[in-house]
């Protein structure tokens, strides 16, 4: 399982019971096809990949950072709603994030938050809808083989 595929499985597991009740969030592992019809989806994740860098070897390890964005953005006919569900989200996805770090688990790597954005500034990733992003740093460690 990649990292991004594992922190799409982890997104489209978070839910809120407040402002309204949303069982499920749409995860993307990138950018989603504009094509789509996201505007009755009520909750998205979208995550952008940049550039992995490897940063060090020692011996047979190897030591790549891969940063990700994670974009979320709601949808609500009541823009003020739509702020709120940003905000739970917001709060379910950090909680959840932590959760993982408390219990040792990994995405894939180890990772720091690096960022985050204001849920109540919009960005135009889907029609203007109010959300949110951060930016996480995971450090990879790959075994090297050498032949």
């Amino acid at each position: 399982m990649t990292l991004r595929s594992e922190l799409k499985t982890l997104e489209a597991g978070l839910s809120i019971s407040s402002p309204v009740t949303i069982a499920s969030a749409e995860a993307f592992e990138s950018t989603p096809d504009r094509n789509l019809a996201l505007a009755k989806r009520k909750a998205v994740f979208e995550n952008i990949p940049h550039a992995p860098r490897e940063v060090g070897q020692m011996g047979a390890s190897r030591e790549i950072l891969q940063t990700v964005t994670v974009r979320f953005s709601a949808y609500d006919a009541d823009f003020d709603r739509a702020i709120e569900i940003a905000d739970s989200f917001k709060s379910a996805f950090t909680s959840a994030i932590a959760a993982q770090r408390r219990a040792g688990e990994r995405l894939n790597g180890t990772f720091e938050m690096v960022t985050f954005g204001d849920s109540e500034t919009p960005f135009e990733a889907f029609d203007g809808r109010p959300g949110w992003q951060v930016t996480l740093d995971f450090t990879i460690f790959e075994t090297v083989v050498f032949a």
